[in-house]
């Protein structure tokens, strides 16, 4: 039978009275112990530095801290990017497309489907066709004809902003060209409009707007097939968005490129008056 193992406290212990005088310890034994310790010692260190590598490597990817980050901190409106929104109704998604709109009047133009910005008036465009077919042929009209026109020979990206974009690109159909266009542009990177696309499900909306956007904000979501889809994009997300209070207004920001996920909260005391 082979030896049984040293405990390290023991073995402590016994060289702690070696040292003292009270035993007397063979030579061979105390360089095992030594041995012994000095590979406890090492394996103690590997254990520590691969936490903290896992640790570094959570902290990369995920960002739930208590404090909430504040979207404009985290997504680049000076560059053009793309953007989905999804949460069920009444957790503020119009809200964060309003303080969005508000904070870029400039630049901002909103395809509004079911007329929650009358605030706006010529930066708004409000739609009067609200189901498919139907609706995708009107928004290519507004696409060919103001959206063109107000994108000539400008320094400043466009931030289109589409309430209920399902409405006019969902789900397993043909995408209107304009948006198609501002898809496939965006895709090889050579466009000068940042583009929002909302909806309450990513179900219901148009696979290629989700594939290539660069940022995703997820209020509450209850579809049963929303897990699957988030947990295809990364592998802590469902139980990020699973974690939202709802009475909060909480949201989730995944960034795509960067695969990082923030938290953040809607501030529900913003006056949209103007």
């Amino acid at each position: 039978m082979g030896r049984k193992p040293l405990d390290p406290k023991a073995i402590k212990k016994k060289l702690e009275e070696h040292e003292a005088g009270t035993i007397k310890l063979p030579y061979s034994t105390l360089q095992r112990y030594k041995n012994t310790l000095d590979k406890q010692d090492l394996k103690e260190k590997d254990e520590e530095y691969k936490q903290n590598i896992d640790l570094d490597d959570e902290l990369n990817n995920i960002d739930l801290n208590s404090e909430y980050v504040n979207y404009y901190d985290i997504i680049d409106f000076k560059n053009p990017f793309s953007m989905c929104v999804f949460g069920i109704k009444r957790q503020g998604k119009t809200t964060l497309l309003k303080h969005m709109a508000y904070s870029n009047q400039k630049d901002v133009l909103i395809y509004d489907l079911v007329h929650n910005f009358n605030n706006f008036g010529k930066r708004c465009y409000q739609a009067k066709e609200t189901q498919f077919p139907d609706s995708a042929l009107e928004f290519q009209r507004f696409y060919s004809s103001i959206y063109n026109k107000l994108n000539k020979n400008r320094e400043n990206p466009i931030l289109l902003l589409i309430d209920e974009c399902d409405k006019i690109a969902p789900n397993n159909s043909r995408m209107p060209g304009g948006l198609a266009e501002l898809n496939d542009l965006h895709r090889h990177a050579k466009f000068n409009t940042s583009f929002v696309c909302v909806a309450r499900r990513p179900a219901t909306l148009n696979t290629n707007l989700k594939e290539i956007a660069d940022y995703i904000i997820f209020f509450k979501l209850t579809g049963k097939n929303d897990k699957s889809f988030l947990n295809d994009l990364h592998k802590d997300l469902y139980n990020a968005v699973e974690s939202l209070n709802a009475e909060e207004h909480e949201f989730i920001i995944y960034d795509m490129p960067m695969s990082k996920i923030y938290k953040s909260k809607l501030d529900l005391n913003i006056n949209f008056k103007k």
